[in-house]
C-alpha cells in the first residue's frame, strides 16, 4: 500500500509500506496512459528502502504512480500479485510579479502573474501581527479596500490546484506597498 506522498512544485516522494522479505520494489508513473518503469530501488544489506523522490514533474500538475514489489529466490525473480497506485499532483508553482498597479487613498490594486495549472489564488493581508485571509479568487488581480490613507500594508498572495477532494497550495509571494496621502 502507497502510505504516503509528500509533494513540491517540482517532484513528488511516494512511500509505501516496506513488505517483509522484499528484495526490493520498481516504481512506475503513468505515461500517455501507460505505465513506465522509472526506477528499481532495493534493499542493501545495512537498510530497506520503502520511498523514492521522483524529481523533474511539472508544478501544479496531476500524476498516477505505482509500486511493484519482487523477492529473489535462488537467482529468480518473483513479481508480487499486488499493484497499489496512487494519483496526486504538485503543488501549484510560486507567484512572480506581484506589484501594486494604482493605489489611492482606501484601496491598492495589485496584480500578478499567472500560474500556470493554479485553480485560482488565495489574497492575505497582514494585520494585528499575523496574516489574515482576505479572498480565495480565480483572477490575477486583487483590490484590497478599507485602507487607512499614506499608510504602509503588507499583502500576500499563493496560488492553489484542487483535483477532487485533494488541494495543493504553493508558496506564499509578499508586497510591501503604502496608500496614497
Amino acid at each position: 500500500k502507497i502510505t504516503t506522498v509528500t509533494n513540491s512544485s517540482k517532484g513528488n516522494c511516494v512511500k509505501w509500506n516496506a513488505i517483509s522479505g522484499t528484495t526490493g520494489y520498481y516504481v512506475y508513473r503513468k505515461v500517455s496512459g501507460k505505465w513506465k518503469n522509472i526506477a528499481h530501488v532495493y534493499k542493501d544489506y545495512y537498510n530497506s528502502v520503502n520511498g523514492y523522490t521522483v524529481t523533474g514533474l511539472s508544478a501544479g500538475k496531476t500524476y498516477q504512480f505505482a509500486i511493484n514489489a519482487y523477492k529473489m529466490v535462488n537467482g529468480k525473480k518473483y513479481m508480487s500479485v499486488s499493484f497499489p497506485t496512487v494519483t496526486t499532483l504538485t503543488k501549484p508553482a510560486k507567484v512572480t510579479s506581484f506589484k501594486k498597479v494604482v493605489a489611492s487613498k482606501t484601496a491598492i490594486k495589485t496584480s500578478w502573474k499567472k500560474v500556470s495549472g493554479a485553480n485560482g489564488y488565495i489574497v492575505y493581508r497582514y494585520q494585528n501581527k499575523k496574516w489574515v485571509r482576505v479572498a480565495t479568487i480565480k483572477n490575477n488581480y486583487y483590490t484590497f479596500t478599507k485602507l487607512k490613507r499614506n499608510t504602509n500594508y503588507r499583502f500576500c498572495v499563493k496560488a492553489y490546484k484542487k483535483v477532487g477532494s485533494k488541494t495543493e497550495y504553493g508558496s506564499i509571494t509578499t508586497l510591501t506597498t503604502k496608500t496614497s496621502k
